[in-house]
């Protein structure tokens, strides 16, 4: 979802996320509003189930955090996200609740502030980020090793 970052399902309040998530939507009208497709072809979307935000839901309930890195000036979750931290509730009962992006960093080796496309708004801006971070490409800029950081941007080869 645009702007939201539940836990994995391995991690602590996974399988409390989706069971809530199902729940919220079972027999409902939802509409999806795609904000954009991510760097794994996947839709990142806003999700509203009879008119309600399906994301505010899960921040507001302590299941999910506001992914800030890919919806910042989203201030309504921000919000939403203190309220439930200073509630203690769900995911922030914890001492250290680790968020979904770092587990997946540290499960995958990518690091935690890993870059893809819709980072960069040329292809020249991708390559030298991509040059200075060598050898290899821990940020997986580089799809088909060619040498060339995301091709299709605008000012590619």
């Amino acid at each position: 979802m645009h702007g939201v970052d539940a836990p994995e399902s391995a991690q602590s309040y996974g399988t409390a996320a989706t069971r809530a998530a199902r729940q919220y939507v079972d027999g409902k009208s939802v509409r999806v509003a795609v904000e954009e497709i991510g760097r794994y072809g996947r839709a990142v979307a806003r999700v509203e189930v009879q008119g309600a935000d399906l994301g505010a839901m899960l921040i507001r309930r302590g299941l999910a955090w506001h992914y800030r890195q890919y919806a910042p000036g989203e201030t309504e979750y921000a919000r939403l996200q203190r309220q439930a931290r200073n509630a203690d509730r769900g995911l922030w009962s914890q001492p250290s609740p680790v968020p979904p992006w770092e587990w997946r960093s540290r499960s995958s080796g990518q690091p935690a502030d890993d870059k893809d496309c819709g980072d960069f708004d040329t292809q020249p801006e991708a390559q030298r980020f991509f040059e200075r971070h060598q050898p290899g490409d821990p940020h997986g800029l580089d799809g088909n090793n060619d040498g060339e950081a995301f091709e299709s941007l605008p000012g590619g080869p």
